[in-house]
C-alpha cells in the first residue's frame, strides 16, 4: 500500500510499504523541466527492503511515489534520464546474499508508469550497478562489482553497454580476486569511458583508488593509481571540455581518519594537482560535478563534533583551493549517496537522516549556486512515523501522524535536552493537529506521541525565534 502525504511547508511524506525500517535515498536526477527524481530503498533487519522512486516539482513538493519489490529484497541504486519523458533506473533484485541476487532495469515515464522492465545480470554470482549513464548516442552504460558464488565481497569491476531498449551490446569485467570495486563512469571526448574506483594492484594487499581508461568498444586503454594516503578510494569522476579528468576519492591517514582528495588529470591520467581537505574526524566525498571547465565542486559529509554526520558542498578554484564550503545538518545523522549539479547552478543531494526519529528517512536537499538552501528539505519516512512541521518551529507546529492513529486522541509530550517534560497535551483526533511552543526557550526538544495500539514514537524539535 502507497500514501502520498504533503505536510505543509516543510515538504516531507510517508511512503506506507510492508517495510518496518529505514529509508535511504541512493539517486537522484534532473529532468529537463527541473523536477527532481529521488530513488531508493528502505531497509529493515525484520523484513525484506524494498525499491521506491518518487518525484518532485522544482520546488521541491512531492508529485508522485511508487514502491516496488520482488519476494527477497530490492533497492534502486542508480539512475539515469533516456530521455525527454523516460527514466531508467537499475535495481538491486532478489537480493538474498551478497553472491545471490538480480540486476533489473526498469523503464518509467514521468508520471511513475513501468514502461519496460528487464533482468541484466552480470557473471554467476551477485552483482551491484554502481552508475548507470546514458551515452551521447542514446545507449546505456552500467558499471559496478561482480562476485562469483563462492565470494562474500567485490571480486571483479565491470562495464556494461545496452542499446536503448536493454539489449546488451558487450560486457567486460577487469580484476580477480579481492577487493575490486568501481564507483563512477563518465563518458570521454573521444566516445569511450573512464572508470573510478579502488581496488589491490600490488602484494601489500592495500586498496587504492584507480581510474580506467576504455574505448568505446570497452576495450581498456590505460589504468592509473595514485595518492599519498594508506588508503584511498576514488568515488566520483568528470570531464572538461578540454579532456581534464576531474576525481573525487577518500583517503585514510593515521591520525586523520578518513579525508577528502580531489585531483585534476590530464587526458592520459597523469596528476597535475592532488589536493586534501578535511580534519582529524572523517570526512567523505560521494559526487563532484563540473562547474565550468576549470572549476569544481564536491558533495559529501562530514562527521562534526559529536560524530554525528552533516552534509557538506564545498567549490573549488582552478587549481583545487576552497573558494566556499557550505554545510547543512540536523540533530542526527545526514549520510549523502548521491550528489548532482542542477541547471540553475545550484546544487542537490540525497541519502538518508536521522535527525527526525530513530528511524531513518529518505533525505534530498536542493541548494542555490552557493550552497545556501533554495527552500526546506524534504523527506521520506518509515511507516508508524509522525512528521513536525514547520521544524524548526517559532510559535507553533503541527503533528502529522501515520494513517493508523489519524482518528485518536494521542498524548503528546514534550521534554527538554535534560529529559524534563516541559509540555504535556492530548491531541484532539485529526491528521495534522497544531502545537503551541511559543512558551518554549529556544533550542532542542524530543517530542513523544503515544497512541491506540501501544503505539509511540519520537521525533527531535528545534525551537527558533
Amino acid at each position: 500500500m502507497l500514501s502520498l502525504k504533503l505536510a505543509g511547508q516543510s515538504r516531507s511524506f510517508e511512503i506506507n510499504t510492508d517495510t518496518l525500517g529505514a529509508f535511504y535515498g541512493f539517486a537522484v536526477l534532473e529532468c529537463t523541466d527541473k523536477s527532481l527524481v529521488l530513488a531508493g530503498g528502505s531497509y529493515s533487519s525484520l523484513s525484506a527492503q524494498d525499491c521506491f522512486i518518487c518525484r518532485f516539482d522544482s520546488l521541491g513538493h512531492p508529485l508522485w511515489a511508487d514502491t516496488l519489490t520482488s519476494l527477497a529484497s530490492d533497492g534502486i541504486t542508480a539512475m539515469t534520464l533516456l530521455n525527454d519523458s523516460v527514466i531508467v533506473v537499475c535495481a538491486l533484485w532478489n537480493f538474498i546474499t551478497t553472491t545471490d541476487n538480480d540486476l533489473r532495469l526498469i523503464w518509467f515515464d514521468l508520471q511513475g508508469n513501468i514502461i519496460h522492465s528487464a533482468i541484466s545480470n552480470v557473471g554467476a554470482g551477485g552483482s551491484q550497478c554502481r552508475r548507470l549513464i546514458r551515452a551521447s548516442n542514446g545507449d546505456l552504460i552500467m558499471t559496478g562489482y561482480a562476485v562469483d558464488a563462492s565470494m562474500t565481497l567485490p571480486a571483479t569491476i565491470f562495464a556494461r553497454r545496452l542499446d536503448p531498449a536493454g539489449n546488451v551490446r558487450w560486457t567486460q569485467s577487469w580484476g580477480s580476486g579481492y577487493g575490486m570495486d568501481a564507483n563512477a563512469i563518465t563518458e570521454t571526448l573521444d566516445g569511450g569511458f573512464v572508470i573510478a574506483g579502488n581496488g589491490i594492484f600490488d602484494t601489500t594487499g592495500i586498496p587504492v583508488q584507480y581510474i580506467l581508461k576504455c574505448s568505446g568498444s570497452g576495450d581498456s586503454l590505460w589504468c592509473r593509481t595514485w595518492g599519498q594516503s594508506e588508503y584511498s578510494n576514488a568515488t566520483a569522476i568528470v570531464q572538461s571540455s578540454d579532456g581534464s579528468l576531474f576525481v573525487g576519492s577518500n583517503g585514510y591517514y593515521t591520525g586523520l581518519s578518513y579525508q577528502i582528495e580531489t585531483t585534476k588529470l590530464d587526458s592520459s591520467g597523469q596528476v597535475i594537482w592532488n589536493k586534501v581537505m578535511g580534519d582529524q574526524r572523517e570526512n567523505i566525498v560521494k559526487d563532484i560535478a563540473l562547474v565550468n571547465d576549470s572549476e569544481v565542486a564536491i558533495i559529501g559529509t562530514y562527521a562534526d563534533p559529536d560524530s554525528a554526520y552533516q552534509v557538506f558542498f564545498a567549490r573549488l578554484s582552478s587549481n583545487g583551493d576552497s573558494v566556499w564550503v557550505a554545510t547543512h545538518g540536523g540533530l542526527g545523522s545526514e549520510d549523502i549517496h548521491h550528489g548532482i549539479l542542477s541547471e540553475d547552478g545550484g546544487y542537490v543531494a540525497v541519502g538518508g537522516t536521522s535527525s527526525f526519529g530513530s528511524s531513518y528517512m529518505a533525505y534530498i536537499i536542493k541548494t542555490d549556486p552557493n550552497g545556501v538552501l533554495t527552500g526546506e528539505q524534504s523527506f521520506i519516512s518509515p511507516p508508524g512515523a509522525f512528521l513536525i512541521y514547520p521544524n524548526p518551529a517559532s510559535e507553533s507546529f503541527r503533528i502529522l501522524l501515520p494513517p493508523t492513529q489519524i482518528n485518536t486522541a494521542c498524548k503528546l509530550k514534550i521534554m527538554n535536552s535534560l529529559g524534563v517534560t516541559v509540555h504535556y497535551v492530548t491531541l484532539p483526533p485529526g491528521s495534522c493537529p497544531k502545537v503551541d511552543c511559543s512558551d518554549l526557550p529556544p533550542g532542542w526538544y524530543t517530542v513523544v506521541v503515544e497512541g491506540k495500539d501501544a503505539y509511540i514514537a519520537s521525533q527531535r524539535l528545534v525551537v527558533v525565534r
